[in-house]
């Protein structure tokens, strides 16, 4: 915009346009525009808002605002301010008469068109009517035959899903088990030696059941040196292997935990409480009710009225953080338990960001008050003559790894002469439940705790220093009086009882694990038969030992209350209670402990029959994933070949197609059947949303998998087609330089048929412009061409000249 420069129509219509989307330049309809133009710039502003953002951006001091007015048949009138009211009332009518005359011209078209319409169908429908009978028997027979063909590909796919569900129904018997598990985590390494790679993978998951596994995978690769081939795996070899709950890597944070929570366990069961789970500490401490059961033990119930103000139904975290402040002032060093609770703050062990550490700490500090006498050296000191001679200890940490020093200890203590076999892992588990027998120490430690490179010497001493509490309880002198030997049978029922509970807790989780494992092994198709069965054995396997076991208690319970009412005068009806109380709760344990099993158990059977189809389900797209591995290697064969010999961009596309629908025969209908499984348990899942979830990742993934190997046969296909269009680029150039050289050779021939100069003769480089060299020899062929012509006519020429000179001289031809 130059403001010195008179404005035209165009330059109006055109600002219009970029200032109003929407404007036709070529049907303009009446109106009033304001529009701001920028001296010196082509920007055309319709308010106030974009002009002023762009003048400050810019820092543009001047700008115009412009009023274009369009009236009737298209006249453009230009002028800065506003307009008057008169003339906005004038265009106003015109815009209400081009409207009016733009509507009816569109009801006009709107005629046309439906006339048109109706024509087309009337002669359309006249067609139709004037077709005779033999047409109509033709399209009857095609569709006859159509319906035909419909029929024979739904009986071929009907019969190709009978074959897939046949062929993974039959080799049940076979196959591995394969779980509907959970990721746990997934390594991977890669090791390369010469031309070939191993590849180790090692996967942990977790079955619905709760049973962890650890499945290795090994594949070895041959790397081929062909050009243009792709390294094709020449063997695989799998190993599975179920292990149990325990990690296969040794970490010192998850032994501690565990050990402390086995110490804690070892005193709840002795004082007649039930056990907690030591893989989640901070959720059972959290309330208070397990340190105020602890405590009560620990203390020997020296503090009935201040933990009898613990509440045991907290209900919020004001009566939580009240439970807590009564438990610190019993442990405090206002209390004659005196704990040294330094650095401990209790709000980090049930607050808002509970702290794992913390918690471990206290447990550590009550370890030291009740069950550390002296220091670790004076431990050292009284282990080390015990141990020889099987093993001469010098710590309590590297020297105790193999399980020789547990074993002369053992042999010290309770005068056997037990031998280790030499396997530390089996000595270490062996000698464990030696001394939980004979002298009833919880095996506080797993033997990866001490076949560790560095062991925990803390976590060494604690169970070293239970052992010899243990062996001195045991050799305390008793008294001979009923008062004491009815208190020493109640002790060893009491102990005896905690034995049991631990055993039966153990056997609860075992025999939970066994079943689950085994609900993993049964069928999505079979009846519930077999998950019953299953049932009812796990729970005969725990009730009935378990029940004997503390019959063995029951009986003990008894001789101590016999002992204490055989007291002259019965001074001790209160202890006689309390073993009523213990006696009651001892017998229902049997029955306490199988309704846990029976109600873990019922829970997972509910969801068996949605594991075992996603079981089916993951095992087909296993089964599915290995054969079109094996698939793809003769996929590529065939690409490579085909490649090879194809001459056109038609038969090479051909083949990739080809190839593709080779794949998708091979892996699609599987698929297409695990799709239909994984529907059917979201069927069986109803409401379980997580379940639900799981099983659509699951369906997604099948999808993506022969995508997957939809792309890497494309990027094969891709990279052949490559190296095949590098050989035809070598061989272009060849045949471009024999072609330049046969060029040069015939203008060099030509030249004598034109005079010097006038006939051009190819350079050094080659013709490699498109249709040069093709030019050039047709423009050499023209020459040729005309040599010819201009030879034949001076021939003509010649003859006639000699035969008038014949002629004029009267010679005879």
């Amino acid at each position: 915009f130059d403001p010195s420069k008179p404005i035209t129509k165009d330059m109006a219509l055109d600002w219009l346009a970029r200032g109003y989307p929407g404007f036709n330049r070529d049907d303009t309809r009446p109106g009033v525009y304001s529009i701001w133009l920028i001296p010196g710039s082509d920007q055309v502003f319709r308010n106030d808002a974009d002009k002023d953002a762009y003048v400050k951006a810019q820092r543009i001091k001047q700008h115009f605002k412009m009023t274009v007015v369009v009236s009737k048949n298209g006249r453009t009138e230009v002028q800065q301010g506003a307009v008057s009211a008169e003339k906005v009332r004038e265009i106003e009518q015109y815009q209400r008469e081009y409207d009016e005359e733009m509507s009816s011209r569109k009801r006009e078209e709107a005629l046309m068109h439906r006339e048109r319409s109706v024509t087309s169908f009337r002669r359309t429908k006249s067609m139709r009517a004037d077709e005779n009978s033999s047409t109509a028997t033709r399209h009857m027979h095609m569709e006859e035959e159509r319906r035909r063909e419909r029929e024979e590909e739904k009986a071929r796919n009907a019969a190709r899903e009978a074959e897939i569900r046949s062929k993974f129904r039959s080799d049940r018997t076979v196959r591995p088990v394969i779980a509907a598990r959970e990721l746990i985590d997934k390594k991977t390494t890669v090791e390369h030696q010469g031309n070939q790679t191993t590849t180790t993978t090692i996967t942990r998951t977790k079955s619905g059941g709760g049973t962890v596994y650890t499945d290795t995978e090994i594949k070895k690769e041959t790397r081929s040196t062909r050009r243009g081939s792709q390294p094709l795996p020449s063997s695989a070899e799998i190993q599975s292997t179920r292990t149990g709950l325990e990690h296969s890597t040794y970490n010192k944070d998850t032994s501690e935990c565990h050990a402390f929570g086995k110490w804690v366990n070892d005193k709840l069961t002795r004082g007649g409480h039930d056990p907690i789970n030591v893989d989640d500490l901070l959720k059972e401490f959290y309330n208070g009710i397990v340190l105020k059961n602890l405590l009560d033990y620990l203390t020997k119930a020296g503090y009935p009225s201040e933990l009898g103000g613990v509440n045991m139904r907290p209900y919020n975290r004001f009566v939580v953080a009240a439970n807590w402040k009564i438990l610190e002032d019993v442990m405090g060093n206002r209390s004659k338990e005196n704990i040294d609770l330094g650095g401990i703050n209790m709000v980090n062990i049930w607050g808002g960001n509970p702290s794992l550490h913390t918690l471990l700490n206290l447990i550590y500090k009550l370890i030291l008050k009740y069950d550390f006498q002296g220091s670790r050296s004076d431990l050292l000191e009284w282990v080390q003559p015990k141990t020889v001679p099987l093993k001469s200890v010098h710590n309590l940490g590297t020297d105790w790894g193999d399980g020789h020093a547990f074993f002369g200890l053992y042999n010290s203590l309770c005068g056997k002469n037990v031998q280790p076999s030499g396997n530390a892992t089996d000595d270490l588990q062996a000698v464990f439940e030696l001394f939980f027998d004979a002298l009833g120490v919880a095996p506080l430690l797993h033997p990866e705790d001490l076949t560790h490179p560095h062991p925990d010497e803390k976590l060494v001493a604690i169970y070293i220093s239970a052992i010899k509490n243990a062996a001195q309880d045991r050799d305390e002198v008793k008294s001979s009086s009923l008062l004491d030997e009815a208190e020493s049978l109640l002790v060893d029922a009491n102990a005896l009882s905690a034995r049991y509970s631990a055993l039966t807790k153990t056997e609860v989780e075992r025999l939970y694990q066994d079943t689950a494992y085994q609900l993993d092994t049964v069928p999505y198709d079979e009846n519930d038969q077999h998950i019953n069965i299953y049932i009812t054995d796990a729970l005969v396997k725990l009730y009935d030992p378990a029940a004997a076991r503390f019959e063995e208690v029951h009986s003990l319970y008894e001789a101590a209350k016999e002992k204490f009412r055989s007291i002259p005068g019965n001074p001790h009806e209160e202890r006689v209670e309390d073993i009523e109380k213990a006696l009651l709760k001892s017998d229902g344990k049997p029955i306490k402990y199988r309704q846990e099993l029976a109600d873990r158990l019922m829970g997972l059977s509910k969801k068996w029959k949605v594991l075992a189809i996603i079981r089916e389900a993951d095992y087909v797209v296993t089964t599915t994933e290995t054969e079109l591995d094996t698939q793809v290697e003769v996929i590529h064969e065939f690409i490579h070949q085909r490649v090879a010999t194809a001459r056109t961009e038609k038969e090479r596309i051909e083949v990739l197609e080809e190839a593709l629908h080779i794949l998708e025969e091979a892996g699609v209908p599987q698929v297409e059947y695990a799709q239909e499984l994984y529907s059917k348990g979201k069927e069986a899942a109803g409401d379980d949303n997580a379940m639900v979830h799981k099983i659509d990742d699951k369906s997604r993934q099948a999808d993506r998998m022969v995508e997957r190997y939809r792309e890497t046969i494309r990027e094969y296909y891709s990279d052949q087609v490559s190296s095949m269009m590098e050989g035809m680029e070598e061989n272009y150039e060849t045949t471009l330089a024999l072609y330049h050289e046969f060029a040069r050779k015939c203008a060099q021939s030509i030249q004598c048929l034109r005079p010097s100069g006038q006939v051009k003769v190819c350079d050094t480089d080659p013709l490699k412009r498109k249709g040069v060299a093709a030019i050039y020899l047709e423009e050499l062929l023209e020459v040729a061409k005309n040599s010819y012509e201009r030879d034949c006519d001076l021939r003509s020429q010649l003859h006639a000249g000699v035969d008038g000179l014949f002629d004029a001289e009267g010679l005879p031809l």
